[in-house]
């Protein structure tokens, strides 16, 4: 010990050669390295610990989110937050892309309208998780999102519905702006907080892209019901106006709260589209050539002309007058270069016109936070509880059959008069035989 405390005043360098001082020096640094690397991985690990009452308000594809209460180690405020937990179905492929993206963008991200990632850390190994641990991706709550007060039937008015349009297309607008891409623009991701400010949230299929690179993307993205046309039709080269089809088909549901193209699947779903917007026009659409091959001799034997403005006039809403229509015919026309750009949109004449869009705090939200996952499991419970209550009613003669349909006392009188039938029974069996060997004897 005297040894180190002239090594570190920069004494005794006779008793210590140079090849002990820098093995010592080295040691130390490591074991400090080690230390400090330890103790930073701990106070990661130990911030999941700080949020409790857990409760799932949405799943997904890449993980689930829960609403979660979390506690400020520092000044021990509490507040709501969002957690994204990520799957991680095989840790020996390292960590997922998709979540990496979506960290990645949400740290350059900045906007009013898009939802903020407060912090990324992870949970501990334990027998709950197979002992593979997690990632958590800590978000600010949002109490509803748009899907879930759709399916919760909020009446909006007019001004209501073109404030929630200008707040969605100056987010996307934003991200368009930026370089990325969505790509998977809907009700669920549309979040709105208590003030009517709305959050686009949900970036696991976001991506920078390059439209003038001509790279080729995958078409294995958007939900079914708001996929473009030239996503179904296998163009791999799209670009922003995806997005710009998505908002089209989740305006419309906001005007009418019906989906306008319900398919089943990737067939049908091109199917209502082209029956109502008709085929493309290879003379418009530039990727026409790089489209499916039957498709391409399809369109040109049987072209059809789009019926859509008949489509949404015969649908008589009150909300569907001449300029909405005509504003939703510009965000869903079926060749993307005629399509409106989403800043378009956002500055097209339709908000100008009367009534005009009503500042965000005056949009009417329920007091109970509001999502569309829970709506869902709402009504499911709904459903098994009227399909129990539909359900005949048998003659069982099985105890516990009875108690499931007739009530809790009815089960234990039957109960209590079949114990004492079988106690009977067997004090007469019992009897019986008593008397039967009395009588051999």
């Amino acid at each position: 010990m005297d040894a180190i405390a002239k090594l570190v005043s920069g004494e005794g360098s006779n008793e210590i050669s140079s090849f002990q001082k820098c093995k010592h020096l080295l040691s130390q640094k490591a074991r400090f390295r080690v230390r400090e690397k330890t103790r930073a991985e701990k106070i990661k690990a130990t911030r999941l610990s700080q949020c409790y009452n857990k409760e799932l308000i949405g799943q997904g594809t890449f993980g689930q989110v829960y609403k979660a209460d979390c506690k400020d180690p520092e000044t021990g405020d509490v507040r709501k937050v969002a957690l994204k937990k990520l799957k991680m179905e095989n840790p020996d492929y390292g960590f997922p892309v998709t979540a990496l993206r979506e960290i990645t963008l949400l740290k350059k991200l900045r906007d009013i309208n898009i939802v903020i990632l407060e912090d990324v850390y992870p949970s501990r190994e334990s027998v709950k998780n197979g002992g593979k641990g997690s990632f958590y991706l800590q978000f600010e709550y949002v109490k509803h999102d748009l899907q879930g007060l759709l399916e919760k039937n909020v009446k909006f008015t007019l001004p209501h519905i073109k404030s929630i349009m200008k707040g969605v297309l100056k987010g996307v607008s934003y991200l368009h702006n930026s370089k990325v891409i969505h790509r998977d623009i809907k009700g669920a991701n549309i979040l709105i907080n208590e003030h009517g400010i709305i959050k686009i949230a949900d970036f696991g299929l976001a991506r920078v892209i390059f439209p003038e690179n001509e790279l080729n993307y995958t078409t294995k993205v958007v939900t079914l019901w708001y996929r473009a046309p030239e996503i179904l039709l296998g163009y791999s080269n799209y670009d922003y106006k995806v997005d710009v089809w998505s908002i089209g088909c989740f305006f419309y549901e906001l005007f009418t709260g019906d989906v306008l193209f319900k398919g089943s699947n990737d067939q049908d779903q091109l199917e209502r589209i082209l029956e109502i917007c008709g085929t493309p026009d290879p003379k418009i659409f530039k990727g026409f050539s790089k489209i499916n091959e039957h498709y391409q001799k399809k369109f040109l034997e049987n072209p059809k002309k789009g019926r859509l403005r008949e489509h949404l006039v015969s649908k008589n809403c009150e909300f569907l007058d001449l300029d909405c229509i005509e504003f939703l015919c510009k965000l869903l026309t079926l060749e993307p270069e005629k399509r409106l750009s989403a800043y378009g949109a956002y500055d097209d004449d339709y908000f100008r016109h009367p009534p005009r869009a009503c500042p965000p705090g005056e949009i009417p939200l329920l007091d109970k936070d509001t999502h569309e996952y829970e709506t869902k499991q709402e009504k499911k419970k709904l459903i098994r509880e009227k399909e129990r209550l539909e359900k005949p009613i048998d003659k069982i003669s099985d105890a516990t059959n009875r108690y499931a349909t007739q009530g809790k006392r009815n089960n234990r009188d039957s109960f209590n008069h079949y114990q004492k039938r079988r106690d009977n029974r067997d004090s007469e069996t019992y009897q019986m035989r008593h008397k039967r060997a009395k009588h051999t004897e």
